[in-house]
């Protein structure tokens, strides 16, 4: 009897989802996730406002305090804002006892905090700024929000911040992402995905405008700041359809909140922040701020980062975005929504000046969310680079508004509303197909011509190459599949490849030897990544 209940235990053990049918899917990823040593995130949240209890408005500032006090050998924090007392005396006290530093900040921030301290730190500088907030603890421990890690952001903003297990393995890739050793700017860690900008910019509106796109219900957001009219579109659109979108902005609300505010319908609504929680710091008031970048989709997903609304954001700066659906996350989420919306004001309608009218056009939804603004003036038509997707790539390829009618000049206004569906020239349609990965491929160098080559011994009969700069070219192959030398020349520069075989279209790139590739290659590979596939190494010379 006692050999028998052993024998019964583990098998229990391996078959966990047969010996507990009651649990729901979710329940069953934890339980998975908790045996493999990974934690369910831990959600905390700023609470500014006078009359906050004690307790709720340190407790980021002790988890954090907590994390660095239990460091053994190493802390990594890659942090544009720091100058919380606490946190800088943890700090020092881990580097007295031995544990190893590496604190990397932005340009243009000022730590003198940290060298009173002692603290080394490195400084990014880039082009934008280096916006994330991220520390992590032995290689295991990761703490990351929306808000900086200083004495105003910890607790006198409205804030989200999460902490989070990982594994050593994972730890390794992130750090070469933060270093910018990794070009790709995708983290898989655990069950999820944190996209970092710049290299997957381009992503993270993507995948806001298809959050968007998708609701079925309910829209709440709170946001710093919203300077992407697309994202403005997409939430009209999502308004208009029945969905009820509402916004909190911190204060002074920017341009976009107004625009809002002025096109969307009843009962979606826009509203100022609340919190009054600011002090008087070397002559400026500071704190007060609704620092959320944060959105609820229906009750089903959460969209928050350091990632605010924004082009810069996008292309310029350091920043990460992440999505969370289970339902406890979106649950404390959305307790953090009614908080903060108990306090804000509802910005009512007004006339506005119209200074520069645009046309939205809709492009082929092929693997993605394309919108493009043109912009009209007395001087004739310009392109928008919010716009999103491979716009800018199509745009520079063969100049889409180019020639679009008077009428549409005339009919342009700031509204978001209306649209225009245009369509791309039948050049483009290989970019339609599934985004299989073609794999390795050898180049034979004939007399007059070049034979394409793969391990499976595949026939190609057409290869189409872009570089995103002009038309695609595409190349036929003769009756001894081979391809004219021009192909070759093709070859050694950067392109999108596609290959038509037996089996269907492949899809790769080439790039110059020792180059970094450009976004918009690093976009398309990062789909087919998302879509299942590992990471496409591009061919060169």
């Amino acid at each position: 009897m006692i050999l028998r209940k052993f024998v019964q235990i583990p098998f229990c053990f391996l078959i966990l989802i047969h010996c507990q049918k009651e649990k729901t899917k979710e329940e069953l990823n934890l339980d998975i996730l908790s045996l493999l040593g990974v934690e369910n995130p831990i959600f905390l949240f700023s609470y500014p406002g006078r009359d906050s209890p004690a307790e709720n408005k340190t407790q980021v500032v002790r988890t954090i305090v907590s994390m660095i006090q239990d460091a053994k050998f190493e802390i990594v924090g890659y942090i544009y804002g720091l100058d919380d007392l606490d946190i800088l005396i943890s700090l020092r006290e881990a580097k007295q006892r031995g544990v190893r530093l590496e604190i990397q900040g932005d340009k243009d921030e000022d730590y003198k905090e940290l060298a009173s301290f002692g603290i080394p730190i490195k400084i990014w500088n880039g082009s934008g700024i280096h916006h994330t907030k991220i520390i992590i603890t032995d290689r295991r421990n990761l703490f990351l929000g929306t808000g900086n890690f200083t004495s105003t952001g910890l607790v006198r903003d409205n804030n989200l911040y999460w902490k989070q297990n990982i594994q050593e393995s994972e730890y390794k890739i992130l750090m070469d992402i933060l270093r910018e050793k990794n070009e790709l700017g995708l983290w898989k860690y655990g069950h999820k995905i944190l996209y970092f900008a710049p290299e997957s910019g381009r992503m993270i509106q993507d995948k806001m405008l298809e959050a968007v796109k998708n609701a079925k219900n309910r829209i709440r957001y709170m946001i710093y700041t919203h300077y992407d009219p697309i994202l403005s579109h997409a939430l009209i659109q999502a308004c208009d359809r029945g969905v009820i979108v509402e916004g909190i902005y911190s204060k002074p609300i920017n341009p976009e909140a107004f625009s809002l505010a002025n096109e969307l319908r009843y009962p979606c609504q826009i509203y100022e922040d609340g919190n009054e929680d600011s002090i008087l710091k070397n002559g400026n008031f500071v704190g007060g701020l609704l620092h959320h970048k944060t959105m609820i989709i229906d009750e089903n997903l959460v969209l928050t980062g350091s990632y605010n609304f924004t082009v810069s954001a996008r292309d310029e700066n350091r920043e990460y975005y992440t999505e969370f659906d289970e339902v406890k996350a979106v649950a404390e989420v959305g307790g953090e929504w009614k908080r903060v919306k108990q306090l804000a004001k509802r910005v009512m309608p007004s006339e506005q000046e119209v200074t520069n009218r645009i046309q939205i056009y809709h492009l082929p939804n092929w693997n993605g969310n394309h919108l493009l603004i043109g912009r009209f003036s007395s001087r004739g038509v310009s392109f928008d680079r919010n716009s999103s997707g491979l716009s800018l790539e199509w745009e520079n390829s063969f100049n889409l508004l180019e020639d679009r009618p008077e009428y549409e000049r005339i009919e342009a206004s700031e509204l978001r509303r209306n649209y225009i569906d245009i369509s791309l020239p039948s050049e483009y349609d290989f970019l339609g197909k599934e985004m299989r990965p073609m794999g390795e491929f050898k180049v034979l160098m004939l007399w007059d011509r070049i034979r394409i080559i793969f391990p499976s011994k595949m026939r190609v009969s057409k290869v189409y190459t872009w570089d995103g700069k002009s038309k695609p070219a595409t190349f036929m192959a003769d009756e001894n599949q081979d391809f004219s030398m021009s192909l070759y020349e093709k070859l050694g520069k950067e392109q999108w490849l596609a290959f038509e075989t037996e089996r269907g279209v492949l899809f790769g790139c080439s790039k110059k030897k020792d180059t970094k590739l450009s976004r918009f290659i690093m976009y398309l590979k990062q789909k087919q990544v998302l879509q299942g596939f590992g990471e496409t190494r591009c061919f060169s010379f």
